[in-house]
């Protein structure tokens, strides 16, 4: 009789141990490690804006409709991003090659800007005129916040 307790704390220790290792693992090894907290932000924004469910469905069908357009485009942001990493980390940096870089990384934010502004555009017209008002408001916010940390800091003598 005295086992039960000592059993079922055991099973309850090694199921979290494992529950905690693959969710360690998959985030670990997923394509992208951020995913999960952009999952999280989106659904909390869904929530902020009182996305209905239809709406929340629409919504996500649209990201993964075009998710195979927007890949190609984010990976070669990524891949330019870290040849220029590289440049910049090189022991004796080129100064050319890292303008070169510099300027073919601008490109590729250049084009999946525009990828993005499109899939923006038919993301509005799924939510309501005061859904898009508030996520305005929200984007303000949070932008407003930003700058402001960066005027204080910038007041305290913290150049980074």
């Amino acid at each position: 009789m005295t086992k039960k307790p000592w059993v079922l704390a055991a099973v309850v220790g090694v199921s979290a141990v494992v529950c905690f290792g693959l969710f360690s693992c998959v985030s670990r090894h997923s394509a992208d490690r951020m995913s999960f907290g952009r999952v999280y932000r989106m659904n909390m924004l869904f929530d902020e804006l009182g996305v209905t469910v239809e709406q929340r469905t629409a919504l996500k069908q649209l990201f993964s409709e075009h998710r195979k357009d927007l890949q190609p485009s984010v990976e070669e942001v990524r891949a330019r991003g870290g040849v220029l990493a590289d440049l910049i980390m090189a022991e004796t940096p080129d100064q050319e090659a890292i303008r070169k870089v510099s300027g073919e990384l601008g490109g590729a934010i250049g084009e999946a800007a525009v990828k993005a502004s499109m899939l923006a555009k038919e993301a509005r017209s799924i939510l309501t005129p005061e859904q898009v008002e508030k996520a305005k408001a929200l984007r303000q916010r949070r932008q407003n916040v930003f700058r402001e940390t960066l005027r204080e800091r910038g007041s305290q003598g913290n150049d980074f």
